[in-house]
């Protein structure tokens, strides 16, 4: 249970700072599109701002997507891995408990959540 719930802490902290960063970068793009036009060209704004919509995401926005999913992917391997461990340290009684705990064999939970 406390592996589990350090986990999951941990999952849910990095998905935090994920949104945090992506909301930052979102800030960030809005205020350098408002920068950069000119208020007075309204109908041209609509237009360029439905070319935005379908023109592929930003660099910074595609390298932030990238570097958070390979540190997800990083967390959830170190997570399988200490899950892992934590089985192998245990007799085949501690074994037979956690499947009925987990309602799953041991196994099957090393590999579930990855």
């Amino acid at each position: 249970q406390k592996l589990e719930g350090r986990q999951m802490n941990e999952m849910q902290s990095l998905l935090a700072e994920v949104d945090r960063q992506r909301a930052e970068l979102a800030k960030q793009l809005n205020a350098n599109e408002e920068t950069s036009t000119d208020p007075s060209q309204t109908h041209e704004n609509k237009r360029q701002k439905m070319k935005k919509k379908m023109a592929p995401p930003s660099p910074q926005i595609i390298q932030h997507i990238r570097s958070s999913r390979s540190s997800i992917k990083l967390m959830r391997e170190s997570h399988r891995v200490e899950r892992e461990n934590f089985v192998k340290e245990r007799c085949w009684l501690e074994r037979l408990e956690l499947k009925h705990f987990l309602g799953v064999t041991p196994k099957l939970w090393i590999n579930i959540s990855s």
